[in-house]
């Protein structure tokens, strides 16, 4: 049985960044970290389109959808413990290198996540935390006693750093649930979130492809649950992008069951128009050479100023 003072199970973002932040507020203590994968932060090598934007310096209370809900104050502790200039320290520190964008949006200057990865896996090595892969975790008893597939260990604290359901090819299967059970632990109701969304319609599909920058909002009858502007994207199963990607979790809450009314999906093309000057605009349109099929031509390059979209299952 190997001792450790902390062992933390998940070589993801959240237990690498566990790992070397121990070490760092007490350089004398013993960390391991366990994961199952045969590598660790594969799920992080996937964020940002396999960028990996590690930070935005434009989040705030506002652009999450609890400042508008039951608990308004929710995100406020995480900024107040680690704001955005200490994060780009952190990693600033480790070596890596980084670049703004317009949107506030910061990702490694070279624009790829192995960069992140890279620096997070070297400077644990350099710490002496050991991460062993292809660990499987069976069991956490009180004590701190954890079983693998490879052995038993021993440690003082553990930190659970397991991610959640999304990405079981990635290695997020929700397993975490049998291990906190038997601790005493509860998990609330879980919803997919940053997902795209499925749609009855089948314009979209004639539009995939074809991408534009507007605004989508969530409607449940004549009630606007939310909204986000952005660019968003035309599949051939519906909608993606990044203002569907923020209004999927609420979809998810409000999806109809008896004897809930359906959920549509409004999309705005020209947002900084209002209907009336869109309907001005397209009338002093039909006195210019334009074809009907050229009617648009100039104003978006997706056809329309406005669509509603009805979500599937």
């Amino acid at each position: 049985m190997q001792s450790f003072d902390v062992i933390i199970i998940g070589a993801g973002a959240a237990g690498l960044l566990a790992a070397l932040q121990l070490k760092r507020e007490n350089p004398a203590i013993s960390a391991a970290v366990l994961e199952k994968s045969p590598r660790p932060g594969r799920k992080l090598l996937a964020t940002g389109g396999g960028r990996c934007n590690i930070a935005n310096r434009r989040a705030g209370q506002a652009a999450y959808f609890t400042a508008a809900g039951e608990n308004p104050d929710f995100v406020l502790p995480a900024f107040a413990a680690y704001p955005v200039a200490d994060d780009l320290a952190f990693f600033a520190d480790l070596g890596l290198l980084t670049k703004e964008e317009e949107d506030g949006k910061i990702y490694p200057l070279g624009d790829q996540a192995a960069a992140v990865l890279d620096v997070l896996r070297l400077q644990a090595a350099a710490n002496n935390v050991p991460i062993f892969t292809e660990t499987a975790v069976t069991s956490i008893t009180p004590g701190w006693r954890i079983a693998t597939d490879k052995g038993s260990f021993a440690a003082r604290a553990v930190i659970l750093a397991l991610g959640g359901v999304a990405s079981p090819q990635l290695g997020t299967a929700g397993d975490f649930a049998a291990m906190l059970s038997p601790l005493g632990h509860k998990t609330t109701r879980l919803y997919p979130a940053l997902t795209q969304l499925k749609c009855q319609s089948p314009l979209p599909k004639a539009l995939q492809g074809v991408k534009f920058t507007g605004q989508a909002a969530i409607w449940q009858g004549d009630k606007c649950l939310a909204e986000a502007s952005g660019e968003v994207l035309f599949a051939a199963y519906g909608l993606s992008g990044p203002p569907v990607l923020q209004l999927s979790r609420l979809a998810a809450m409000h999806y109809p069951e008896p004897p809930r009314r359906a959920l549509t999906v409004r999309l705005d093309l020209l947002p900084a128009f209002t209907i009336e000057e869109i309907r001005a605009e397209l009338a002093r349109r039909r006195t210019l050479p334009f074809t009907l099929e050229d009617m648009l031509s100039g104003l978006q390059q997706a056809a329309g100023a406005a669509a509603d979209q009805t979500l599937d299952g």
